[in-house]
């Protein structure tokens, strides 16, 4: 069959028209389609630099490379990801995906984000050609603008470039078919390859804007159906990604919160003051209890110390080692002005921190009112022994004064008294029952070595130390203090009252007191005091004896 001139010639134009114009379709879409996934591909690495960056900061800041890498190397399994590096402040690598080293340009571009950063918290884009060693968009998202360190994700462009060719090859055979049914169909089915085209952009412009609740009416077993249905399965795969991140990012968020939550209520329910202070001595945080102290009716944050809290404190927290603590926790006596302007006496411990990079002190302030009040009654307590015994002194003076050798007749009273002194300092010490002294409110003022050993101590210095509040620390049945101190204070004394009391080692036994109040000269109760033994054996064997008798 014959082929006229004009129409070889048409039909070459049309060829020509044909290629030109799939060649510039396959251009323009593959670049738009570069375009779109390569942005899909940086929301997702910026989306998981992010997430290590919000919900991994407890383990980036504590440097725990285990709970890091077992962090990254999760997300490898998402599409496109190649690789994932943490690195510190300086660079330095804390975990990596890379198997068995990172390779030496990627190194290079970490060395060179870390030195060339200038601050804030916006990510940064890098394309890496490695040749065969892969093409990458290396994204870097800044913790804490830096401060803490960087979030290195590379995101494999092979894979986007893999797509592009298959979806251009599809393109072009659909085109090649649409263009054989064109030119013999074309004014049958211009209608039915137009709709289908017009549904499939539309369809792809709102999956490119993110609108996943879309759908697409094509069902055709052809080129465009097989489109259609890949178009809607990767929709469907980014969209459940995407959820999954998001469920992912809002249970750490959820967690984080939680554990904030507890923080604060157990800073907000401290009975001593706490103070966080940066380097400048500005309020960083406070509690109520520091509050209370001091009388603060506004919040101080970002106030100076100095000016919220007085000179004194001021001078302590901003600079430990000039007032004599080396910011390790180690306490001391200061005078500050508390609420109402008063005189206000506390036990302050500084220790150095460092939070968000750069240097802080946290301060515990506990007001030692209670503590200068038992001192103040355990040293009128002295005084008063002390006036006794010069009255004591005095009246020995008197009755010798008729004697020619009062000076040897006062060395020898003053021998008697020593020698009493250590006496009774001996059987003190060596008593085989406890002796103590306690104040009113339960707070050990003295004790012997045998009461340190019945509640399971070494020293009596161990056992002051944490023997705090007797009815708490001491008493299994917290009652029983109470009871002890309403006879205490009704009577004057109790003889061979029992309880049950707790040791230092956890074990329970009993024991039996005989105490007695000790007033001063206006009648107030100055301490009391009194002997304890561990009747746990006698206990035992008379409930062995009740036993055995029923």
């Amino acid at each position: 069959m014959r082929v006229s001139r004009l129409f070889g010639k048409t039909l070459l134009i049309m060829v020509v028209l044909f290629g030109l114009i799939a060649g510039v379709t396959s251009l323009l879409f593959s670049l738009q389609l570069d375009r779109q996934l390569t942005r899909e591909y940086e929301d997702k690495a910026v989306a998981i630099t992010r997430s290590m960056a919000e919900s991994d900061l407890e383990a980036l800041l504590t440097r725990d490379a285990a709970a890091v890498q077992a962090r990254i190397d999760g997300y490898l399994d998402l599409e496109g990801v190649s690789y994932v590096i943490v690195t510190d402040e300086h660079g330095a690598v804390i975990a990596h995906t890379f198997v068995p080293v990172i390779p030496g340009r990627i190194a290079a571009l970490l060395r060179e984000t870390t030195t060339s950063w200038s601050g804030g918290d916006k990510h940064v884009l890098t394309p890496i050609d490695l040749g065969a060693g892969g093409d990458y968009l290396n994204v870097t998202q800044p913790i804490l603008g830096g401060i803490v360190g960087f979030v290195h994700v590379g995101m494999d462009r092979a894979v986007i470039r893999r797509y592009i060719r298959g979806a251009v090859l599809r393109q072009l055979g659909l085109t090649a078919l649409v263009f054989l049914l064109c030119t013999l169909l074309a004014s049958l089915l211009a209608r039915n390859i137009s709709r289908p085209l017009l549904q499939l952009a539309d369809y792809a412009k709102k999956v490119a804007s993110h609108d996943f609740s879309a759908s697409i009416a094509i069902d055709s077993k052809d080129e465009i159906g097989g489109l259609a249905t890949a178009m809607r399965s990767m929709s469907s795969d980014i969209a459940r990604l995407v959820g999954g991140l998001e469920q992912a990012v809002a249970k750490a968020t959820d967690e984080l919160q939680d554990a904030l939550n507890s923080l604060s209520a157990v800073v907000a329910n401290m009975a001593d003051g706490l103070l966080v202070a940066d380097g400048e001595g500005r309020i960083l945080r406070c509690n109520p209890a520091l509050a209370g102290m001091f009388g603060l009716e506004s919040d101080p944050v970002g106030a100076l110390v100095e000016d919220v809290l007085g000179e004194e404190v001021g001078l302590i927290v901003t600079n430990p080692d000039g007032a004599g603590l080396d910011g390790s926790g180690q306490c001391m006596e200061i005078l500050a002005r508390g609420a109402g302007g008063g005189d206000l006496p506390l036990d302050i411990s500084v220790s150095r921190v460092h939070l968000k990079g750069r240097e802080a002190t946290v301060s515990i302030l506990r007001n030692a009112t209670e503590r200068k009040r038992t001192e103040q009654a355990l040293q009128k307590s002295r005084e008063e022994l002390e006036r006794k015994v010069l009255a004591r002194t005095s009246e020995l003076s008197r009755a010798n004064i008729q004697l020619k050798i009062e000076v040897a007749e006062r060395r020898v009273v003053g021998d008697a008294l020593r020698k009493a002194e250590e006496k009774y300092r001996s059987i003190f010490e060596n008593a085989v029952e406890g002796i103590y002294q306690t104040s009113p409110n339960g707070r050990l003022i003295n004790a012997n070595p045998a009461a340190a050993r019945i509640h399971g101590y070494d020293s009596p210095e161990e056992l002051m130390k944490a023997f705090r509040d007797a009815a708490i620390d001491i008493y299994v049945d917290h009652s029983r203090r109470e009871t002890f101190v309403e006879r205490m204070l009704q009577d004057g004394q109790v003889k061979n009252f029992e309880s049950r009391v707790r040791r230092s080692d956890g074990k329970i036994i009993w024991v039996s007191e005989n105490a007695r109040v000790v007033r001063g000269a206006d009648g107030e109760v100055l301490y009391f005091e009194g002997s304890i033994e561990d009747i746990s054996q006698r206990k035992e064997a008379e409930a062995r004896l009740v036993h055995q008798a029923y």
